[in-house]
C-alpha cells in the first residue's frame, strides 16, 4: 500500500476533466467521511464534481474501483439516475470521477416510511433489468455465498481473524476481552444451531440458482446516500455490488453500524423485497437464520480497525487512530446486543 500523493490526485483528476471537455484551473478540495478510500470534491469554474481514490492492498485486493464504476455505469445506461453519473476513471491510478451530488448525508435525520420506500424501489428498479446482457456479466458481489454453508465459512474466517488483534492500548485491549467473553460465545451458538438445523433438513442448505439471486449494491444503506433539496435519496458507494444472496441484503440493510434500523421502519422494505423474490417463504426462512450471522460479522468488520490491516487502512485514508478505535467500541456493543436480541427470537432458536 502506498499513500498517493497530492500531485499524483492533481494530475488525474486534469486528465479526468480534460476527458470530459473541462480545462482550466480546479482544486481538490478532501471531504470527510472515507473509511476504505479518500474522497475530494473537485471545484471548477462550470460545476463540481466527486473524485475518488480507492485504496488497495496486499491484504484486501478486491479492485473496488472496478465494481463501483462498472456497477454505476450499468445502472446509468438503463436509466436509473438515483446514482450518480459515472464521467471516467483511472484504473492503473486507482481513480476515478463522478456527478458531485449537492445534499445532505441521508443519514442527517431519522429515517422515515417514505426512505424505506425509496430503498426498496431502487432495488426492484435495479433487478427490473436483472435479464439484460450487461447484467449477466456483473461479478459476483464482494463476499457473496449462495448456501448457508459458504455464509458460515465467509464469517467463520472473519472470526478467526480476530486472534491477530496485537494489544497495544488499552482500546485494544477493550477489544480483545470483547471478543473472548462475548462475541466467540454468540459465534459458537450460532454455527451449533445452522449445523443442527442442516442436519435435521438439508434442504436448509439448498444452493441458490441464477433465478434466486438477486443484483445488489452491496453495503447497502442510508449511511451511503445523500438527500437532495427535493427530498429525493440518492445512492453512492458501490465497491462491493454484483450479483448477491437477498437475505444478505436483507441483514445488511437493517444492521450497517453506521445507519442501524429496528424493525418498526426497515420492515416494509424487507416486505417488498421478500414478496418480489421467486421463493418468497424460503427467504423469509433464510433471513432468519443469517440475521444473527450477519450481526456477527458486522461485530468483525467493526474490529477490523484494530488488525493490522485497520491500521494499514487508517493510514491511507489518514482518520485518526484513538477517538476512530473508541467510536468503534461503541459500535461493538450494539452489535453484540442485537446478536444476543435475534439469537432469542429468531427461527434457530428452535435448533438447540
Amino acid at each position: 500500500m502506498s499513500i498517493i500523493s497530492e500531485g499524483s490526485l492533481y494530475g488525474s483528476a486534469g486528465k479526468l476533466l480534460t476527458d470530459i471537455g473541462i480545462t482550466g484551473h480546479f482544486k481538490l478540495e478532501p471531504l470527510p467521511g472515507g473509511r476504505n478510500n479518500r474522497v475530494f470534491r473537485v471545484v471548477t469554474s462550470e460545476r463540481p464534481f466527486f473524485l475518488k481514490s480507492y485504496f488497495y492492498s496486499a491484504d484486501d485486493p478486491r479492485d473496488r474501483l472496478h465494481h463501483e464504476y462498472g456497477f454505476t455505469s450499468f445502472l446509468w445506461s438503463c436509466g436509473i439516475r438515483s446514482v450518480p453519473q459515472p464521467l471516467g476513471d483511472l484504473p492503473e491510478r486507482r481513480v476515478a470521477l463522478y456527478e458531485y451530488i449537492e445534499g445532505k448525508p441521508a443519514s442527517h435525520r431519522p429515517s422515515t416510511t417514505e426512505d424505506i420506500e425509496q430503498a426498496a424501489l431502487f432495488i426492484l428498479s435495479i433487478n427490473s433489468h436483472r435479464n439484460d446482457d450487461a447484467a449477466r456479466k456483473l461479478p459476483p458481489a464482494s463476499e457473496a455465498f449462495f448456501s448457508l454453508k459458504g455464509h458460515v465459512e465467509g464469517t467463520r474466517g472473519r472470526v478467526e481473524r480476530l486472534s491477530d488483534i496485537d494489544v497495544a492500548d488499552d482500546y485494544d485491549k477493550s477489544a480483545t476481552e470483547n471478543v473472548q467473553k462475548e462475541l466467540l460465545p454468540l459465534w459458537r451458538e450460532i454455527e451449533d444451531r445452522i449445523d443442527s438445523a442442516i442436519r435435521k433438513d438439508d434442504m436448509v442448505n439448498w444452493t441458490l440458482c441464477n433465478e434466486d439471486r438477486w443484483i445488489s449494491p452491496s453495503d447497502f444503506g442510508f449511511h451511503n446516500a445523500i438527500e437532495e433539496e427535493n427530498g429525493e435519496i440518492r445512492f453512492i458507494d458501490f465497491e462491493y455490488a454484483g450479483w448477491d444472496d437477498p437475505a444478505k441484503l436483507l441483514c445488511d440493510f437493517t444492521n450497517q453500524p453506521d445507519r442501524i434500523l429496528d424493525s418498526e421502519i426497515s420492515g416494509g422494505f424487507m416486505e417488498t423485497i421478500i414478496a418480489n423474490d421467486v421463493r418468497p417463504d424460503f427467504l423469509r426462512y433464510r433471513h432468519s437464520f443469517l440475521e444473527p450471522l450477519y450481526q456477527i460479522k458486522w461485530a468483525c468488520i467493526i474490529l477490523n480497525d484494530f488488525l493490522p490491516f485497520g491500521k494499514t487502512r487508517r493510514e491511507f485514508t489518514l482518520l485518526d487512530d484513538t477517538s476512530w478505535k473508541r467510536s468503534q467500541l461503541k459500535k461493538l456493543d450494539i452489535m453484540l446486543d442485537r446478536v444476543k436480541s435475534s439469537l432469542s427470537s429468531s427461527v434457530i432458536s428452535r435448533f438447540k
